[in-house]
């Protein structure tokens, strides 16, 4: 678990907002957001107010307010927040926005569910931060409440290892490079986006760094339980069935049991 983490920036998500909704990591909230529900329904079907924690362009939490949910949603990125406010209102939707620190932030009331999706888990790369994050989703939540987050295990991320992705989305283009330091458990991600330009060379080009931990699943239930989160479950990707460090992407539910 040693080694310095590299710090990130706000403005490399204000950086990837701009492109988030059209490249996978902005995709994938569908499948993840269905398991969640699922989740809601059998720990927490009388569930109101929902936090959503590291909430993006706010796509998880639009779906929410559609679906009846009273929510809030919380970003370290003011691009993302912005774009967020902008997506809900276009859908006629009452969702308060606000910029945040997942490590560091409180609601002036508690919800009874924090959803925290996307794989912002992995975003944390000290211990420190991780329980500094843990401790703030717990006190946001009401007795009972519950917690659901996702997050790439170390499995997942040496699949991610030496692969570079490329794709054209149409509006832009972009390409991933991908590389685990097995010290660290850390993945960097090192991305190129090319926007249209009408001037010369005909492309705009941005660059910017992303990093990600893969956490033992014993360190993340340790964690949540020094919080005073009790683990309700691990689940495997886009199902209910449990899940392990052999998956490449796992969903876990959590319910505050004591104040933390």
């Amino acid at each position: 678990m040693g080694g310095r983490a590299p710090a990130v920036t706000v403005l490399s998500y204000d950086l990837l907002a701009v492109v988030y909704d059209a490249i996978p990591p902005g995709q994938a909230y569908q499948s993840v957001l269905h398991q969640a529900q699922a989740l809601f329904a059998r720990y927490a079907p009388d569930a109101r107010r929902v936090l959503d924690l590291a909430c993006g362009t706010g796509s998880a939490a639009v779906a929410l307010a559609a679906a009846g949910y009273q929510v809030t949603g919380l970003d370290l990125s003011p691009e993302m927040v912005r774009l967020a406010t902008k997506k809900a209102a276009q859908a006629g939707l009452d969702v308060a926005f606000h910029v945040g620190d997942m490590r560091d932030f409180a609601l002036a009331e508690p919800v009874d569910a924090v959803l925290c999706l996307g794989d912002a888990v992995n975003h944390l790369l000290d211990l420190d931060d991780l329980q500094r994050a843990f401790q703030c989703m717990a006190r946001a939540l009401s007795p009972g409440g519950l917690l659901v987050f996702d997050v790439n295990t170390r499995h997942g991320l040496e699949e991610w290892d030496g692969q570079t992705l490329a794709a054209d989305a149409g509006e832009f283009a972009y390409i991933w490079e991908c590389r685990l330091d097995s010290k660290t458990g850390i993945t960097t991600v090192r991305a190129s986006f090319f926007l249209p330009d009408p001037e010369p060379p005909r492309f705009r080009r941005f660059q910017d760094t992303f990093y990600e931990r893969a956490w033992p699943l014993e360190v993340l239930y340790e964690v949540m339980k020094q919080s005073g989160l009790e683990l309700l479950g691990t689940f495997g990707w886009q199902t209910m069935a449990a899940g392990t460090e052999a998956d490449r992407h796992v969903t876990l539910g959590a319910r505050r049991c004591s104040p933390p």
